[in-house]
């Protein structure tokens, strides 16, 4: 193999693209100068993988309010700051409450510390990975979006709900590690156990 050759199948052999990358792009939600980064984030999965109907701007005030015996069926469950933050088990509660009512079985969980190789072997396993991103300058910073690729030369390609065009948009890899770090590498993660079909009977 000569060095022409090589250079032209690197990108495709170090490259890694989530199957639901076409769908989480195309159910796209824009926040707005909102701060419901995460609701929006979770509306994407859920409209675009779940087949949900869910309105992204009607799920964040969802959020806002405590779940009446959410923890341990007897006290309430604090999802988020209302319209500010929201908590990673806020996001779990609203992929598992409005996932149940699609034809898709889905597990959902998060977890801290998940490095990139974590990242990546989600992606290829076919996982819907929320990370979340931040930073500490000016002042504390904190972002959800969801990962649907990773390039070796353009970094990592999320959906982002901050942004109001639906194409993918490239982190670089330098810069997602530091704002990954930032965040204690916190995601929340989901595994689909089956796939909606869009021609089920109702």
């Amino acid at each position: 193999m000569n060095d022409s050759q090589r250079r032209e199948r690197q990108p495709v052999s170090l490259s890694v693209v989530s199957p639901h990358a076409e769908a989480i792009l195309a159910a796209h939600c824009y926040q707005g100068a909102s701060n419901d980064c995460a609701p929006f984030a979770a509306a994407m999965v859920l409209n675009g993988v779940l087949g949900a109907d869910v309105d992204p701007i009607g799920l964040a005030r969802e959020l806002d309010r405590p779940r009446p015996r959410g923890l341990a069926g007897l006290l309430p469950l604090f999802r988020r700051v209302p319209r500010s933050a929201t908590f990673p088990w806020g996001v779990v509660d609203a992929l598992r409450e409005h996932g149940r009512h699609s034809d898709a079985a889905i597990e959902v969980g998060w977890r801290v510390l998940a490095g990139p190789d974590a990242l990546l072997a989600g992606l290829a396993r076919g996982e819907l990975l929320l990370p979340y991103v931040g930073g500490f300058r000016p002042r504390p910073w904190g972002h959800v979006v969801v990962l649907i690729g990773w390039d070796a030369k353009l970094g990592w390609g999320v959906a982002d709900p901050q942004r109001p065009t639906d194409e993918i948009f490239w982190i670089p890899d330098e810069l997602f590690r530091k704002r990954r770090r930032a965040m204690a590498g916190l995601v929340v993660i989901a595994h689909l156990r089956s796939i909606p079909s869009l021609n089920s009977a109702p």
